[in-house]
């Protein structure tokens, strides 16, 4: 005779610097989003965070510190004493992982969203470093990997860890998403603005096809402008040099979406290995023409569905 099977309880935790909320949420907490809204029958999940903003709505929320990692772990013990859960699955951070993995029995996964550092063993303090860190990876019941390039670039540095792997590609619901079908003659680009995102070569780039298309326009929407970052400043200098080009800071998502939803074209110019690439899944969602670097994960999100650099510049 078959038994039901008993409800999963999940615990999710959200380290320092991400925001579990429309406002700031970084793609980790999109996709912990997503995720939950898209979770299996059964499956009942609490988000712990660290930070004291105004949260996603209609979600099981639990605070924990917003200073040290050692913190956070006491935090999450504490409440760990009060309520049951089947698994843990912190959030990109291993030291967080690790901490919380040495205050339980319960069985603690980390989710990267990165590659992880390769660490040789060069020397004395290589090797300790490196133990130390493998002693980390080791108390954990598994990894999950956002891409398989983030996956087997883990097994080639660290073929020494015992846990579990898996690969989970970040996730859209597509019935959110209003492709227009007549698109706006536009260009949207939507990043960090940060030198190994490419930024700079777009601004650029985008500034001298405008002088040659006089029916087309473009909107950059950017995060991390600092006032004192050389680039970003830089940056900002060449886009505000083309009126045709709308520069838009620290949006919510809901702006990223409608733009990528009615723009014919959208850039994703990373010049480093991106982990995944969200900004392009979220690009071919909202019906856009992608032209990308396809470096790292950015491949696997495209296939064969984007113009593919040879090389940003």
């Amino acid at each position: 005779m078959l038994r039901p099977v008993a409800p999963l309880r999940v615990l999710v935790v959200l380290p320092r610097n991400m925001y579990f909320g429309e406002a700031g949420a970084t793609s980790i907490d999109l996709t912990v989003r997503d995720l939950i809204e898209h979770r299996p029958a059964g499956v009942g999940c609490t988000v712990a965070v660290a930070h004291g903003g105004e949260c996603f709505p209609n979600h099981d929320i639990v605070r924990i510190s917003e200073t040290s990692t050692a913190q956070k772990a006491r935090d999450i013990a504490r409440h760990l004493r009060q309520h049951a859960y089947d698994v843990i699955v912190v959030q990109q951070h291993l030291p967080t992982a690790a901490a919380v993995a040495g205050q339980t029995r319960i069985p603690v996964i980390l989710h990267t969203h990165n590659f992880q550092k390769p660490m040789p063993a060069n020397g004395v303090m290589g090797r300790l470093r490196r133990a130390y860190r493998l002693r980390r990876y080791n108390a954990l019941a598994g990894i999950v990997h956002v891409s398989e390039a983030c996956h087997g670039h883990f097994r080639e540095h660290w073929p020494d860890v015992r846990g579990l792997q898996a690969v989970v590609h970040n996730g859209l619901d597509m019935t959110a998403w209003r492709a227009r079908e007549t698109r706006e003659p536009s260009i949207v680009c939507v990043s960090r603005n940060v030198p190994e995102k490419g930024v700079l070569e777009a601004a650029e780039a985008v500034r001298a096809v405008l002088q040659e298309r006089p029916g087309w326009s473009a909107t950059f929407i950017l995060s991390e402008t600092a006032a004192t970052d050389a680039y970003a400043q830089r940056t900002l200098e060449v886009l505000l040099s083309e009126p045709r080009i709308s520069v838009l800071l620290d949006q919510p998502h809901k702006v990223v979406k409608e733009a990528y939803e009615k723009a014919a074209i959208a850039l994703v110019p990373s010049v480093w290995r991106e982990p995944f690439g969200r900004t392009a899944l979220e690009a071919h969602a909202g019906g856009c023409a992608v032209i990308s670097s396809g470096s790292g994960g950015l491949a696997e999100v495209s296939g064969g569905h984007a113009v593919m650099l040879p090389e940003v510049t």
